[in-house]
């Protein structure tokens, strides 16, 4: 069998975190033992072990340049440390997009005590928004450009990506894509940029940069460049049991890269690698087999943390039901026009219109709105728009 390569605690080396007792509430989580998946050259079956056990994998081989990621992470810091009463001129009134302040969210109301330690900047670019807030041009030139790049950067990758998962279970590459019409013609998709408060996080209170939770829609893309991510992994050697991973950034140099001053010089030769999980529907879709895995950000250091998260979902009228491998069989029930003790294939979910999925999740996080509201996008009964 090929070998599935290494992971991400090999390709660090025992940086921050190697040799750290088991992760308790009350220390480090040990290092990352998530596999690395390389696109110009993947193993499906060691995409397809990485989805099962983790739900989560670094992406490597995804052609999109440092450079515009240094820029893109750029210009996440400095729309955040624009003063608070401009970030709040582009907030929208049921949090949709624009800008989220900090006290926006709670993401896991049965272990938080507060809500999440961050603010947020959202982009609804898929498909465009027409009432999408941006910063005035003249504060910051560049941010509009390079994030709309950013943008369709990571939406390349994530049709990538998904073709992939879709032929590592079996299917045709292009089974969801042209067969069910699930991305088109288009597949929704979010850019968010965050900010994550210096405060500690304090889990043993309930507080957290954001809450544990699992992501709504088809797979994330994470771009960050500090720690803080964790991911409930399964225990190495447990019967079923899992523990809180440390997840950090990392990096790779490319074979002709140099080495200055005994550390990796930051040059077009590093190749950052993107951190990718699956969502939801992607579990719904493959009937449990495929896993969105609980995640969350605690603060252990005390230090601000930036992030640029990439949201894919799908077609927003696309309806989501078990996908053919994944089908099991079960008793029909008997009635008017069905043979009694009659079998079908089904999966363990109703089908289910992705805009409602996603309307159902939102309501269960977004602070302080009537459901009335979210459900018509911010608009009081009779239409009266808010923003």
């Amino acid at each position: 069998m090929k070998s599935p390569g290494p992971t991400a605690a090999q390709v660090l080396e025992g940086e921050a975190g190697a040799g750290r007792p088991p992760a308790t509430e009350a220390a480090y989580p040990t290092s990352s033992p998530l596999p690395i998946i390389d696109l110009t050259r993947p193993s499906l079956p060691a995409l397809r072990r990485a989805c099962e056990t983790y739900g989560f994998f670094y992406l490597q081989g995804h052609d999109i340049s440092p450079s515009l990621l240094r820029a893109a992470l750029r210009e996440c810091r400095s729309f955040f440390a624009l003063p608070l009463a401009t970030k709040q001129t582009l907030t929208y009134a049921d949090h949709s997009q624009g800008y989220q302040a900090l006290g926006t969210e709670t993401l896991n109301k049965n272990e938080q005590s507060q809500p999440c330690t961050q603010e947020g900047f959202r982009l609804n670019l898929t498909p465009p928004s027409s009432t999408q807030p941006w910063p005035d041009a003249t504060l910051l030139p560049h941010f509009r450009p390079v994030l709309e790049e950013y943008h369709a950067a990571m939406e390349e990758v994530a049709h990538r990506v998904t073709r992939l998962l879709q032929a590592s279970v079996g299917l045709p590459p292009s089974y969801l894509h042209e067969d069910q019409k699930a991305f088109s013609p288009h597949a929704s998709a979010v850019t968010r940029l965050l900010h994550y408060s210096p405060v500690v996080s304090r889990v043993e209170e309930g507080v957290f940069g954001c809450g544990s939770h699992t992501d709504w829609g088809v797979l994330t893309l994470l771009l960050t460049e500090e720690e803080g991510l964790e991911v409930l992994c399964p225990r190495e050697g447990g019967r079923g049991e899992r523990e809180w991973l440390r997840v950090p950034p990392c990096r790779e140099m490319k074979d002709d890269a140099t080495e200055e001053g005994g550390g990796k010089k930051v040059s077009e030769e590093e190749e950052w690698l993107l951190i990718c999980n699956l969502g939801d529907l992607l579990q719904r879709w493959t009937n449990d087999c495929l896993q969105s895995t609980p995640h969350r950000v605690v603060n252990r250091d005390g230090k601000e943390r930036y992030s640029i998260p990439f949201f894919f979902t799908a077609n927003p009228a696309a309806v989501v039901e078990c996908l053919p491998p994944f089908e099991e069989e079960e008793e029909e029930e008997g009635g008017e026009g069905k043979r009694e003790g009659g079998r079908r294939k089904a999966g363990k979910y109703p089908p289910i219109v992705v805009s409602d999925y996603i309307a159902q999740k939102y309501r269960s996080v977004t602070e302080g709105l009537e459901e009335t509201e979210i459900a018509n996008g911010g608009q009081k009964k009779g239409g009266e728009e808010r923003k």
